[in-house]
C-alpha cells in the first residue's frame, strides 16, 4: 500500500510541476500597453548585473541599480533629439521631459545653438523602461525591470539641465515639488535655471496693479447658465450639489468674458477640495481651446500664461504657480510648475476675522512681472503668524 501511496505522490508532484512551469507568464508594458505571453522562462547565470534572456533585452535592473542613475531634464525649448549610436534620429524628448543617463562619451563636442556655442558629451540614455512580472502563484507576482536595445538612445548634455535642487531653506527659490513639462514630469532641478526672483520695492516701478478682470457675460439663473455659440450650439452648465459625498460639496459654475479672450467664453468651475478650472471655449463652435488650474493672467505679447492659486479649504498659504507658454496652435502648454516654500499668496485678516485675498499682480514687460505676496507659514492653522504684503518680481528665463 506504502508502494502506490509515493507512487501516487511522485505523479501529483510531476503534474503539478508540470502545469506551474506551463503557467509562467511575461507581462510586458511599454507605453501602456500590456503584453502577456506565457512561455518558459530560460535559467540563466547573472554577469556583472545583467542577464540575457533575450537578444533584444539590453540589460535588466533590480531597483537599487535604477535608483543609482543619474536622472536629468531636457532643458532645450523646443526639445532635444534622440540618436542612435551612429548618429541618426530615432526619437524626440520634450522640454521638461527627465531621463536615466546610462554613461557618457568621454570627449566633449561644441556646437552652435541660437548664436551661442554649447558644449557637452554624448549622454547614453534610456528612452523607455519596460515592466515584467512572473506568476509566482495565483495571487503573487514577482516583477522586474529592463530595458530594450531598441530603447538605448543618445542625447546631447548640453541641453540637459542638471538636477540639482541646491538652495538655502530660506532662499525665495526653494520649493517642496517642481513639475516640468507638459508631461509634469517631476525635477529635482535649480529653480535659478527658469526664474529670476527678488522682493522690490512698489517704489521702484510703476506698478498698476491687476487684478482677475471679469467682463460681461451670460447670467446664472437658478444655478444655470445657458452658453449659445454661433453654430447653434448650446451648453447648458449646472451647479450640481452631491448629496451622497462627505462634505455634499457642490459644483459650481460661472462663465466670464476674458479681455485676453474676447471671442471666447471662460468658464470658472469649482468644488471643495479641488482646484479652480478656467476652461476656454470658442464662441464660435464651442470647441475646448484651452485649460487653465487658475484664473490665467497673460503677457502683454499673449506668449505667456501665469497661475497663482492657493489651497481653498484651510492651508490657504499652500500655494501653486504654474508658468505656460503658447504653442504654435495657439495651445498654452505648461511649462513648468511648483510649491514656494519661502512666499505665499496673500491674505490678510478682516475685522471679522476671516481672511481677505489681496493679491495681484503687473506684467512690466513680456517675460517680467510683479506679484503681491507675503511669507510663507508652515502651520495651516496660525493665520495671525502671516507678514505684511510685499512684492516680488519674477523674470521669466525660458
Amino acid at each position: 500500500m506504502k508502494k502506490w501511496y509515493y507512487i501516487f505522490v511522485l505523479i501529483l508532484f510531476f503534474a503539478c510541476k508540470k502545469k506551474t512551469k506551463s503557467e509562467d507568464v511575461f507581462v510586458v508594458k511599454k507605453d501602456s500597453t500590456t503584453v502577456v505571453v506565457k512561455k518558459d522562462i530560460p535559467q540563466q547565470q547573472k554577469t556583472d548585473g545583467a542577464i540575457s534572456i533575450q537578444d533584444s533585452i539590453y540589460k535588466w535592473f533590480t531597483p537599487k541599480e535604477m535608483g543609482d542613475l543619474q536622472i536629468r531634464t531636457v532643458s532645450a525649448i523646443n526639445g532635444v533629439n534622440v540618436r542612435d549610436s551612429l548618429g541618426n534620429k530615432t526619437g524626440k524628448l520634450d522640454f521638461g521631459e527627465s531621463v536615466y543617463i546610462l554613461d557618457y562619451n568621454k570627449d566633449s563636442i561644441t556646437i552652435k545653438d541660437n548664436n551661442q556655442m554649447v558644449t557637452g558629451r554624448k549622454a547614453k540614455v534610456v528612452t523607455t523602461w519596460s515592466n515584467v512580472k512572473t506568476k509566482v502563484n495565483e495571487n503573487q507576482y514577482a516583477y522586474k525591470w529592463f530595458v530594450k536595445k531598441e530603447d538605448i538612445g543618445f542625447v546631447f548634455e548640453g541641453f540637459l539641465y542638471e538636477n540639482n535642487q541646491n538652495v538655502d531653506e530660506n532662499s525665495l527659490y526653494s520649493y517642496n515639488y517642481l513639475s516640468t513639462g507638459a508631461k509634469g514630469n517631476e525635477s529635482k532641478i535649480d529653480l535659478r535655471e527658469l526664474l529670476d526672483i527678488r522682493k522690490v520695492n512698489s517704489t521702484d516701478f510703476n506698478i498698476l496693479e491687476k487684478e482677475a478682470n471679469y467682463l460681461s457675460a451670460p447670467k446664472k439663473i437658478d444655478g444655470r447658465i445657458a452658453l449659445h455659440f454661433e453654430n447653434a450650439k448650446k451648453l447648458v452648465l449646472k451647479d450640481t450639489t452631491y448629496l451622497n459625498s462627505e462634505y455634499t460639496p457642490t459644483r459650481t459654475y460661472d462663465v466670464f468674458i476674458h479681455e485676453d479672450f474676447p471671442t471666447s467664453y471662460m468658464v470658472s468651475e469649482s468644488m471643495f477640495f479641488m482646484p479652480d478650472i478656467h476652461t476656454e471655449l470658442s464662441m464660435k463652435t464651442g470647441d475646448t481651446l484651452n485649460v487653465f488650474q487658475g484664473y490665467p493672467y497673460i503677457s502683454p505679447n499673449k506668449n505667456y500664461a501665469v497661475l497663482i492659486t492657493y489651497d481653498q479649504t484651510e492651508c490657504y498659504h499652500d500655494t501653486y504657480f504654474q508658468i505656460c507658454k503658447k504653442d504654435k496652435q495657439n495651445k498654452y502648454i505648461s511649462m513648468f510648475g511648483y510649491t514656494p516654500q519661502s512666499w505665499s499668496y496673500p491674505f490678510i485678516k478682516n475685522n471679522a476675522g476671516s481672511m481677505d485675498a489681496v493679491f495681484s499682480m503687473s506684467w512690466l514687460n513680456n517675460n517680467t512681472f510683479i506679484i503681491k505676496a507675503v511669507d510663507y507659514v508652515g502651520d495651516c492653522y496660525e493665520p495671525d503668524q502671516l507678514s505684511k504684503p510685499y512684492y516680488l518680481k519674477f523674470e521669466i528665463k525660458l
